[in-house]
């Protein structure tokens, strides 16, 4: 298993590793059923991230609770990129979903990506904005759950609203090593 040293410069004057962070808490998004390519911007479910080195990565750690409606197609889910010239879509991580199980239609999303040039970056500083959502596999508009992070309304079994915590981590490429045959890549 790879082991990043993220508190230290890899030389002396190097500078650090971690160049920002970006967290947002979620609050309850009801998602429509009207379209195949939704990105949002609000309830916690977007980030902006100074980005600091042009070569630099961005990490994310995601995860969240979804209800009701679920639909099996919605491999396409992602990350857009919002960046000063431009943006992209960066698709596909792991997830846990129960498609009409009798036992809620509930599962769990989350998101665990590192983002580089070419895959969601390109050569540039400034904000980014990152935004999550989908884009359905074969184009239709069947969505990824009704409800992402519940309220005790959408389902009275909790005790409290759902909320969950995002993380997004901007490390500098030239300040972090790896450790050799660990496992891990650059």
């Amino acid at each position: 298993m790879a082991r990043k040293v993220l508190n230290k410069p890899v030389s002396s004057g190097g500078g650090a590793a971690i160049k920002s962070v970006a967290t947002t808490k979620t609050t309850r998004l009801a998602i429509s059923g009207n379209s195949n390519d939704t990105w949002h911007n609000g309830n916690g479910f977007s980030a902006i991230l100074n980005r600091q080195e042009a070569d630099s990565r961005v990490l994310i750690d995601a995860a969240w609770r979804y209800y009701e409606g679920t639909h099996s197609y919605f491999a396409g889910m992602g990350i857009q990129s919002n960046y000063p010239s431009g943006s992209s879509k960066t698709h596909g991580w792991g997830y846990i979903w129960e498609h009409n199980t009798g036992d809620g239609d509930q599962g769990l999303f989350h998101c665990m990506k590192g983002l580089y040039d070419g895959h969601g970056l390109n050569n540039q500083t400034g904000n980014f904005t990152f935004k999550f959502g989908w884009e359905s596999v074969n184009g239709s508009s069947n969505r990824p759950g009704e409800v992402w992070t519940a309220s005790r309304a959408d389902d009275a079994t909790g005790n409290a609203n759902d909320m969950s915590y995002f993380t997004f981590i901007e490390i500098s490429d030239s300040n972090t090593s790896w450790n050799n045959n660990s496992g891990g890549n650059s």
